[in-house]
């Protein structure tokens, strides 16, 4: 017969177990480093965690945890706002804890504070191996190599709707003393929680870059902890190999997180983002304008040296066509007391020879006389024609000559007018309807352009002049910025 066995309750075991704990173990403190897999807030004011310890993705140790609400208030104010960012899954911590052991219970452990600065130092940490990793392959300053345009117009907005860094950015653009329209597509994420990594992530992934000028990821402020999505590897690297400039506006004075090094510019806060984009635009408008100054400048001195260009050759042309007229005249004249002196002198021959002639028919029979009397007359007629031929020839060449002045004063005039027709379209290719065409419109009020947003008042009719058409539009009473949202609009849809 088999020996009757010996049996224990799990009471007296699990009871025996407390015993050795409590002679061993209990009443000892020590420092605990461990990563949080999971936080439980219970409505009695505890909190109940469980404690891991991994390698290379393998569990090594597991351990249940408790903040007793006796402790929390302490911890509480000891984490300060970075409470929720620390108690969270996947968070690494060093706690000041205590094993306690019960039947009912087992063994857990009793977490009485929790050390702020180690998770600081373990942020800078993976910040530094965040770096590297980004540096080794060539992201660092990637994004920083595209030159944005020199008016950002179009902008993508990234981060929480309705924060404070979202209303400061928005106020900084819209709101800018310059009255410059900026377009403004708000694509909404979280940037604070577990899941801001993916979300950020995402939304930078959908986000359509040939649509926009500029991508601007903003941030209210915060502490290291409440920033550390920004040190995210994921962030950073979607950021780099964006194919239009990202400005990054991180609620932060005086650190820098991951995601500034890989974008194209970073600034400490999202209005020191906005007054970039508004100043950046002003500048332009001022080179704009100072352009436009100096072309009509140019133009007002090279209009008034061609005037006077043409003065003077309208004067040089005018007294050469007067001097060259005089001397063909003087040189027809002349020629023409010549050909007179010419004929007066051969006719004295002719009849110095007729009278000898005469006398000599006298003593000839009758049909010498005539025959003679036929070669006389035949020589007087010629005469006569050479004489009216040369007369008719100096005439055309001066007839010519006058015709030929005439022509070439034409030509330079209408050379000098063309230059002039030239110069004179120049200033309408920077005329300001050359740039209403880009975009930009005039704010009038009773014929006035409105440049103080302070001179309009609820229920003022005001008139907007674009490059195609006029609008007009009444101040409403809801607010007295309203009407600009609605004009935006406007022009947007038109």
């Amino acid at each position: 017969m088999v020996g009757e066995r010996k049996t224990y309750r799990l009471s007296r075991i699990l009871g025996r177990v407390r015993e050795v704990f409590e002679e061993q173990i209990k009443g000892r403190q020590f420092w605990l480093r461990a990563e949080i897999a999971s936080v439980t807030y219970h409505r009695s004011g505890h909190y109940y965690l469980e404690l891991m310890e991994s390698e290379n993705g393998v569990v090594l140790a597991k351990c249940r945890a408790m903040i007793w609400n006796s402790n929390l208030d302490q911890i509480k104010l000891d984490l300060g706002q970075d409470f929720p960012n620390v108690l969270r899954n996947g968070s690494e911590i060093l706690a000041f804890a205590e094993l306690t052991y019960s039947e009912l219970y087992g063994l857990q452990l009793n977490v009485m504070s929790i050390d702020k600065s180690f998770n600081v130092g373990e942020l800078e940490r993976r910040k530094q191996a965040t770096y590297n990793r980004l540096f080794e392959e060539g992201l660092i300053g990637k994004n920083a190599k595209i030159q944005p345009g020199i008016v950002l117009q179009k902008i993508a907005l990234v981060g929480a709707p309705n924060s404070s860094g979202h209303t400061d950015f928005v106020r900084q653009i819209k709101a800018n003393e310059h009255k410059f329209d900026f377009s403004i597509t708000e694509f909404p994420c979280q940037v604070q929680g577990e899941r801001a990594e993916q979300d950020i992530v995402n939304t930078l992934k959908s986000l359509p870059q040939h649509e926009f000028d500029v991508v601007v990821l903003i941030r209210g402020g915060g502490s290291k902890l409440d920033l550390e999505v920004f040190n995210a590897y994921s962030i950073a690297k979607v950021v780099a190999e964006f194919e239009i400039p990202v400005f990054t506006g991180i609620g932060h004075e005086t650190d820098s997180s991951i995601v500034d090094f890989t974008a194209n510019r970073h600034f400490k806060t999202p209005s020191a983002v906005g007054a970039f984009i508004v100043d950046k635009a002003y500048r332009f408008m001022v080179k704009v304008e100072s352009g436009y100054a100096y072309v009509m400048e140019f133009y007002k001195r090279q209009m008034a040296s061609e005037t006077n260009k043409i003065d003077l050759a309208t004067q040089f042309l005018a007294a050469k066509a007067v001097s060259m007229t005089r001397q063909k005249r003087g040189e027809l004249h002349n020629l023409s007391n010549r050909i007179a002196a010419l004929v007066k002198q051969r006719l004295s021959g002719e009849e110095l020879f007729l009278n000898s002639g005469i006398q000599l028919l006298s003593v000839k029979p009758k049909s010498r006389t005539e025959s003679e009397t036929r070669k006389l007359t035949e020589a007087k007629d010629t005469i006569s024609l050479l004489a009216k031929q040369a007369t008719d020839e100096q005439r055309a060449v001066l007839q010519n000559t006058s015709e030929l002045l005439a022509l070439l004063s034409r030509n330079a005039i209408n050379r000098e007018k063309s230059k002039m027709e030239m110069l004179e379209e120049i200033p309408d290719l920077f005329h300001p309807g050359q740039i209403l065409k880009k975009g930009y419109a005039l704010v009038k009020m009773n014929g006035k352009v409105i440049s103080d947003a302070n001179e309009i008042a609820v229920g003022d009719e005001i008139e907007i002049e674009m490059y195609s058409r006029k609008i007009t539009a009444v101040v409403t009473k809801e607010q007295q910025e309203k009407w600009k949202e609605s004009l935006t609009k406007v022009l947007q849809k038109s």
